[in-house]
């Protein structure tokens, strides 16, 4: 069952409230007395934990929040309940805050009734991690307002990736905090600048700015590294800048130590940045048109072409038909364009392995292709107002949004960059994107794929013919809660929004609701959660065992699993 995520608002108040209030009231009729007790304990130890914050809320009323406090043994009990299902979370200062055996956003509710054991739970909830440490430059000294970056290596919609998770910036000592991190793999990412660091834009000649006096009041020694300007006597000795580093004070995320925090772990990672010649690039638009705007920013290729963007980079008109980027390290980077003209914008991105200063005119920039089209109902409906069309590239993960008229039509207001794109409809209530095709671009399955520059006009068909699929994962004929529950559409590899997910109730029990009609296989696998549940290949030895469905507009299905 989908968490409940808005149930943990009870904080600080619930906590005093708790201990004055009994478990639930006592005034149900007799026969809707069942209950929903057993006890919280650290996942790691296993030792029952008092003072734990336990709150159920009954799945159709997730508003109707219940708490108590767990007594010395860990013990809950929530007596005199009504027939139903019911979410379960607990929070305690140290722990991270978790529903029932939570995996993702997904965790196990506890149906309540007739036949059904709701006691005895074991509720493991997993000590919170922290992951802290100091940032100093060659010098020794604390490099403040630096980026810091941690990101997560694990799956990403299905499949194994690297994601951000949380950024924050050192203070004026050079520290950092991450708290209440959950276990798993990391890389911690810094980027920052060097507070006496100046750039000037190169091939102009003029003498170095004198060094800067440092924190301490002695002066600022520039990097012994030696410039990598085309003409070193034209660079200022203070035109240096540090490179993105990672952990423990390396720039290339294939020689990285990666973070493994267990649960409850806490991790130091001081890390010194080096200044090196900060490096330049130039941009030549050469044409005579006056109604044209252009501006360039670079961002840097973290991993799985995860970016972040450059903050302490400075941006420099030149003249009408040239902009110069400055203060940048060495690295790998995009170079995104956007040129407006005529109240028209479009943009382009580069892929650039920056090891000296260069300048990029307008036959290396990419072409970006205009993108628009319309949007329609299957039964030929009328199109509220207010949507919106989404791609999502594929590559980047990068997000391009158009608005849709109330005559169905878009236009992006942004050229779209070559690439391979998941497209959705979002910003209208229950309906998803059934169909499309395309003139100027490939379509597979909801994907597109742009090529070249030229127009691509779309077509796009909505469904407001709905399916949902109930039912329950078994082995033996005995229900099996906890379950991984996967709709895997037809042509996965090219369907990636048709996926559905669940996970089965303590009954067995699972729901899945909004599935857009077609043909799927539905899996129930039982210790699916690490796996890439969206790889093709990876599902593939568990598709034989599948239930086979197709789905109609309105359809209500009823299935029984057999759990692998």
């Amino acid at each position: 069952m989908m968490r409940f995520i808005n149930l943990l608002s009870f904080a600080v108040c619930v906590l005093g409230l708790a201990a004055q209030q009994p478990a639930a009231s006592r005034t149900a009729p007799a026969s809707l007395q069942f209950e929903i007790s057993g006890r919280v304990v650290d996942a790691v130890s296993g030792a029952p934990l008092s003072h734990t914050v336990v709150a159920i809320a009954p799945v159709s009323k997730r508003d109707n929040v219940h708490t108590m406090s767990t007594d010395g043994d860990g013990q809950f009990r929530f007596t005199d309940l009504p027939a139903d299902k019911y979410t379960l979370t607990a929070q305690r200062r140290g722990y991270l805050t978790e529903s029932y055996e939570q995996h993702d956003q997904y965790s196990t509710s506890i149906a309540v009734g007739p036949d059904l054991d709701s006691t005895g739970i074991v509720f493991r909830v997993h000590p919170d991690g922290a992951i802290y440490g100091r940032v100093t430059d060659d010098h020794n000294e604390p490099v403040a307002n630096a980026q810091v970056l941690i990101f997560r290596n694990g799956l990403i919609g299905g499949k194994q990736g690297t994601d951000l998770q949380r950024r924050l910036v050192t203070t004026d000592e050079g520290l950092f905090r991450f708290s209440h991190v959950p276990p798993g793999k990391y890389y911690l990412v810094v980027s920052g600048s060097p507070w006496y660091a100046h750039g000037s834009p190169f091939n102009i000649t003029g003498q170095a700015r004198p060094a800067a006096p440092n924190a301490s009041g002695t002066t600022a020694r520039p990097s012994a590294q030696q410039p990598a300007s085309d003409n070193q006597e034209t660079r200022s000795p203070l035109d240096v800048a540090f490179p993105i580093t990672f952990y423990p004070g390396v720039v290339d995320l294939a020689v990285a130590t990666p973070i493994v925090l267990p649960p409850g772990g806490r991790f130091a990672a001081d890390i010194t940045l080096q200044a090196v010649p900060a490096l330049h690039v130039r941009l030549n638009i050469n044409e005579p048109t006056r109604d044209r705007t252009f501006t360039a920013n670079l961002t840097h290729v973290v991993a799985d072409n995860v970016t972040i963007g450059m903050e302490y980079m400075t941006f420099t008109a030149i003249d009408n038909n040239t902009v110069e980027l400055t203060g940048v390290a060495p690295g790998s980077y995009n170079l995104d364009v956007n040129t407006q003209r005529g109240g028209v914008s479009s943009q382009s991105t580069r892929a650039v392995e920056l090891t000296r200063n260069i300048t990029v005119g307008p036959d290396e920039i990419p072409l970006s292709a205009p993108v628009s089209g319309i949007v329609g109902f299957d039964d030929g409906s009328a199109l509220p107002g207010g949507g919106f069309i989404q791609l999502r590239n594929q590559k980047t993960r990068q997000f391009l949004v158009g608005q849709i008229s109330a005559q169905g039509e878009f236009e992006l207001k942004q050229a779209v960059p070559a690439g391979s794109y998941d497209v959705a409809v979002n910003g209208i209530a229950s309906v998803f994107l059934k169909s499309m095709a395309a003139n100027g671009a490939k379509v597979s399955g909801q994907s597109v794929t742009i090529a070249g520059s030229g127009p691509v006009k779309m077509a796009v068909m909505l469904t407001k013919g709905l399916g949902r699929i109930d039912g329950k994962a078994l082995r033996d004929d005995k229900p099996v809660a906890g379950v991984m529950i996967v709709l895997v559409p037809q042509d996965p590899a090219n369907n990636a929004t048709l996926f559905r997910r669940d996970q089965s109730d303590s009954d067995g029990s699972f729901s899945l609701a909004t599935v857009i009609p077609g043909k799927y296989t539905i899996l129930a696998i039982e210790n699916g959660w690490e796996m890439e549940w969206a790889n093709p290949a990876v599902l593939k030895p568990y598709m034989a065992q599948g239930e086979p469905l197709q789905i109609q507009a309105n359809g209500k299905y009823q299935v029984k699993l057999k759990v692998q």
